[in-house]
């Protein structure tokens, strides 16, 4: 048994040790780029493996629920949350250990305090499912 997160923390401790081990060490602007690289990678993904979700449908005991006609999948839960869920760890960590606690770095930046905002939620094909 893994816990659901270890390939998110093992892939976000391979960035970072990445990153730690250049050199010359790379400048805050590199390792921020390396953040929004990694982000962007993952959004991607995610969206891919959206194709084909719809709903929220309703049961007739009115309760919702999402279904991904090609496979027969259904599900209680919005296909996105899980993705959702990746990219904010992803983005706290990384901005963590690559901007935050980086030798010598400056005082946390506006993006990185708490109550900044969540990211921007994830959709496909241009819509949100919703």
């Amino acid at each position: 048994w893994s816990h659901p997160c270890d390939r998110i923390y093992t892939d976000l401790v391979a960035l970072v040790k990445s990153m730690r081990s250049m050199d010359p060490e790379p400048l805050e602007d590199r390792r921020a780029q390396a953040i929004e690289e990694d982000l962007l990678r993952v959004r991607r993904l995610a969206v891919a493996q959206l194709d084909g979700w719809s709903g929220p449908y309703l049961t007739d005991e009115g309760r919702e629920y999402y279904h991904r006609a090609s496979t027969g999948h259904s599900s209680w839960e919005h296909p996105a949350v899980d993705f959702e869920r990746e990219l904010v760890v992803r983005e706290t960590a990384l901005r963590r250990g690559l901007l935050v606690e980086w030798r010598g770095a400056r005082p946390p930046t506006a993006w990185c305090r708490p109550g900044a905002g969540p990211p921007e939620p994830l959709e496909h094909g241009g819509a949100r499912l919703e």
